[in-house]
């Protein structure tokens, strides 16, 4: 265990660098493409990025199968098992990919005579096939991520990630200076995408020498296995579609594509706070899986446990942050044209704060092959969310977009999954995760970032001076939150912070 927490902190860093230079990438290119090509191609960008979002949420659930088989396989010692679940899966994601190419081919000209409004129809159909072909592409390049991710590789992943970001950004930042728009960007990705991909097989060509990619491999039997898993993920992917990627279109639909562009902004930074979670707690499925083999029921729980302390920690600080700040951050970097983001974005915190709290769940639910609950919470969300946006859009625009989003997650995360969970793994027991585990830390992060938000608001302003200022005070949270909110156990056993620096402190004396 103590292995692969090093591997796993080792990886969770290099996650945490890529998503600062994402944000740092995003920080600054936003305002500088909304300048460049206005505020109504930012938001059928916007649309367009968020209907490929939602095209990569159809991968048929292998990706999260790969996590799941491969360390299961190495555990046994089964190379012809590895070599076989891969290239199954390998070839159903390259087909996956040449029907998503298809589809975009096809789906162009009807999706610019539905929500195109203004935008010439030339430049839509040629990003959308763009950005289709991208999409595409990226189908087949899932298997090799799984298998990384399966061999706890993100450091990897997260290094080639860091690459595309800062060469993107270059990219855009070139040509819109010289005048180049919005095909231009569509253009970019497509070739960065490619690029990233090139790195990402020929690391794989040369590490994994073991693995072999044939035809051979390819077993009817493995693809039913893998599929057997992986169409819960389905289920729950459509389901993500409607819970979180659906708002743009029915804002685009009944409200128009400039307000597509103010969602939008609140929809970035909320999805830096689950990046950001994802970056210390999303890799952790191998992790389960490997443990769930072993039959040892007591460590898996505890290893939960320990991460469920840690999301809460972490996603009540960021959400609680973007709330105490979001309103003044929005106002400087993308101007007052934008304020109405800030309550989108309070709104949306809520509920995905409370989703990230429990998001080892998640985790845990696929590592032990218990995701069918996942599949049938998603469903519900999605379900009620869709229904709720065509009804409240009509009466408070964006904002009843915002409401029908947080409203179902909320009620799903907060209640219906731990519910679930406690039912279907029985060494989850409620009164225990709520009165013992997850309800102690989460009462005492809000109480900490209570303490914070008196300290910092007389400090609140619209420039950056100011809330740098206030983001290196909001930090104490962390340290009183170490001391208050973990066990001598976990401090000793498992996080062994002070062991970790004095290792680092010896490396670097060296």
């Amino acid at each position: 265990m103590k292995g692969k927490g090093d591997k796993l902190i080792s990886g969770s860093l290099l996650r945490f660098l890529n998503l600062m230079v994402l944000g740092l990438s995003t920080f600054y290119l936003t305002p500088f493409i909304i300048q460049h090509i206005g505020q109504t191609m930012f938001g059928f960008w916007s649309l367009v990025g968020s209907l490929m979002v939602a095209s990569a949420f159809l991968d048929l659930g292998l990706g999260t199968a790969l996590k799941r088989f491969i360390p299961k396989h190495y555990a046994a010692n089964n190379m012809k098992g590895v070599n076989t679940v891969f290239c199954s899966t390998l070839f159903v994601l390259l087909i996956a990919g040449i029907v998503v190419a298809f589809s975009a081919i096809v789906l162009a000209k009807p999706l610019y005579h539905w929500i195109g409004g203004n935008i010439e129809a030339r430049i839509f159909t040629t990003v959308f096939l763009v950005l289709g072909i991208d999409a595409a592409f990226q189908f087949p390049m899932r298997a090799f991520l799984g298998y990384f991710e399966g061999r706890l590789r993100y450091d990897f992943i997260s290094l080639v990630d860091i690459i595309k970001i800062l060469f993107r950004t270059a990219m855009i930042f070139y040509f819109l200076l010289h005048n180049y728009k919005v095909v231009a960007m569509a253009v970019i990705a497509l070739t960065v995408n490619i690029l990233g991909s090139f790195l990402l097989i020929a690391y794989f060509l040369i590490k994994y020498k073991d693995l072999s990619i044939k035809l051979s491999y390819i077993s009817t039997k493995t693809i039913k296995e893998v599929l057997n898993y992986s169409y819960k993920n389905v289920v729950a992917a459509i389901a993500e579609l409607m819970r979180l990627q659906i708002s743009n279109l029915v804002i685009a639909t009944f409200v128009g594509i400039n307000a597509v562009a103010i969602y939008a902004i609140a929809s970035r930074i909320q999805q830096f706070l689950t990046d950001a979670v994802s970056a210390f707690i999303g890799q952790t499925v191998p992790v389960f899986s490997d443990i769930d083999a072993t039959g040892n029921r007591e460590s898996l729980k505890r290893a939960y446990y320990l991460l469920i302390k840690i999301s809460t920690i972490l996603s009540v600080y960021l959400g609680g942050m973007a709330v105490i700040a979001g309103k003044n951050f929005i106002l400087r970097w993308v101007g007052p044209d934008f304020e109405s983001s800030y309550t989108v974005l309070v709104v949306l915190t809520f509920g995905i704060t409370i989703s990230l709290t429990i998001y080892p769940t998640y985790n845990l639910l696929r590592g032990i092959s218990e995701h069918i609950i996942i599949m049938i919470c998603s469903l519900g969300e999605g379900i009620c969310n869709l229904i709720l946006s065509l009804v409240l859009v009509n009466h408070y625009s964006i904002i009843g977009v915002a409401f029908a989003t947080m409203i179902p997650i909320t009620i799903s995360a907060g209640l219906v999954l731990p519910y679930m969970t406690s039912r279907r793994v029985t060494y989850i027991r409620l009164p225990e995760f709520y009165l013992r585990q997850y309800g102690p830390v989460f009462l005492k992060s809000l109480m900490v970032l209570t303490l914070i938000y008196f300290v910092v608001s007389p400090l609140l302003s619209p420039d950056y001076f100011h809330l740098m200022i206030v983001g290196l005070i909001s930090l104490f949270y962390f340290p009183l939150l170490y001391i208050i909110g973990f066990s001598r156990l976990e401090k000793d056993e498992y996080l062994m912070i002070y062991e970790r620096i004095q290792n680092l402190l010896r490396v670097k004396g060296k």
